[in-house]
This record gives structure tokens, sequence and C-alpha cells, in this order.
């Protein structure tokens, strides 16, 4: 198991003696040794300052080094607890990167801890939310507080926000609308779906073959998540209207069983 945490430890030493001494630690050495540390620094674009001290790196290299560190030991299970936590944002990107391409080329289980959405969606095949001290499985998008119009209703209402909805208990206070549930289009579209919220796309992020579309309903962040196909077809921008389709099935209640 390999630990990347927010504020890692780097040794007065050079960046590659730093990736050497873990390596030691574990008894590699020679060769093999040498093998890793160049492949892994090659990796996080460290390969030049491999003879400079990690004291005199800047914040997005010393922490491109302590993953360099980590995954020389090529550990079967990674854990990332914030790590990308105050980076500038091209430095988030690159290490977000290095992690990504890591897990597929070799099959690693990654981990991450992090309030950041966007990183959670890009790097995960699942997302788990924690909620009220417990761990629910589902994404941290479109978590909506509100309550019901009514005991009774079929009718959600989270700020600007009527969701028609399954009735739900009259104590329900949050919902999930899955962002996969929702379709997006230019125009309202003749469906059977009950909710189109007409909104502006403020954001998109694509990643494993699917883009992360945000937009401003009123006030109020929805994301949907299309396939990059279905999203070069829409030719939407940021700054284009759009229309987000759901049905009442896709609001689920999270704070209760």
């Amino acid at each position: 198991i390999g630990y990347l945490p927010q504020a890692p430890y780097l040794f007065d030493r050079t960046v590659a003696s730093n990736v050497a001494w873990a390596l030691r630690a574990r008894g590699v050495g020679g060769a093999e040794a040498a093998r890793r540390i160049a492949e892994a620094l090659e990796q996080v674009g460290l390969g030049e300052l491999r003879g400079r001290r990690a004291t005199r790196l800047s914040g997005g290299e010393a922490q491109r080094l302590a993953l360099a560190r980590v995954l020389a030991q090529e550990p079967r299970v990674l854990l990332l607890d914030e790590p990308l936590n105050h980076l500038d944002p091209e430095s988030r990107e690159r290490i977000e990167a290095v992690v990504d391409r890591w897990r597929r080329k070799r099959g690693t289980t990654v981990v991450l801890a992090t309030h950041d959405v966007g990183q959670a969606r890009r790097l995960g095949a699942e997302v788990w939310l924690a909620l009220g001290g417990a761990l629910r499985r589902g994404g941290p998008d479109n978590v909506l507080r509100g309550a019901p119009e009514r005991p009774g209703s079929d009718v959600f209402v989270a700020g600007p926000l009527r969701l028609f909805v399954e009735p739900l208990p009259p104590q329900t206070r949050i919902v999930e609308v899955d962002p996969r549930e929702i379709v997006l289009s230019r125009e309202a579209l003749p469906s059977s779906a009950r909710n189109r919220l007409r909104g502006t796309v403020r954001e998109a992020r694509a990643g494993n073959g699917e883009v992360w579309v945000t937009l401003d309903c009123g006030g109020m962040p929805l994301v949907a998540v299309v396939t990059a196909a279905s999203w070069q077809r829409l030719g939407l921008t940021v700054g284009d209207e759009a229309v987000a389709s759901f049905k009442a099935t896709a609001v689920r209640r999270l704070d209760g069983d």
C-alpha cells in the first residue's frame, strides 16, 4: 500500500535520494532501484531535477516528488489523502494525469479522499459520499437540501428548484439527482421526464470518454454526465442555454433509509 498525504515529509537530500530511500526501506537496490527511480521521476516530470535538493523545489514539484516516491514502490493500492490541496491548477492537473495514467497502466487501485467534486469524478470509477457520519454510494454532485412542498406531495422544493419526485417522507431534507440520469438538450424534448430545468452551461470537464456539464439553474448548480459523442453532437459551449430533463425516479432521498 502506498500513501500520499496532503503535506508529505521530504528529506533534505536530492530528488533521486528521496526516492531511493523509500526503495531501500523495502529492500530494493541496485539496478532495479535505479530503474524504478528513473521511471518514477520521468512519470512525474522531474527527471531533469534528480540532482536538485528537495528543499529547493516548488510546492507543486515537491508534491510530485512525494508521488514519485510512492509510485516507485509499485504499490497495489494507492491511498491519496487530499494531496492536491493548496496547489496551483497546473500542478493539480499534472498530478491528476500521472495518477490516472499509472492507474490505467498498472491496474492499481486508487482510494482518493477529496472535497473537489470534479477531481472525484475524473479519477474515480466509483464515488462515495460522506454524509451524516455515514458513507453512501453515489457522487457528491446534485446533493440538494430542501423539503417536500407539503406532506405527501410529489414536489420537493430546493431553493429556486421545484422537483417532481416520487412521494417522500415529510421529514426528508436531502435528496440527490443522479447526474447520469439527466438528459441534456438545447430545447425541451417530448418525453416522460417530468423535470425539465433550463439553465446556462457554466463548465464542461472531459474525462474517461464522458463530459461533466455544470448548469446554472436559477443560481443552483446542476451537474449532468453525457458521453463525449453526445456532447459533440449537442454542440454546446460555456455560456449556452440548455435543458436538463430527468424523471421523478431520478431524485432519491439521502437522509434516511
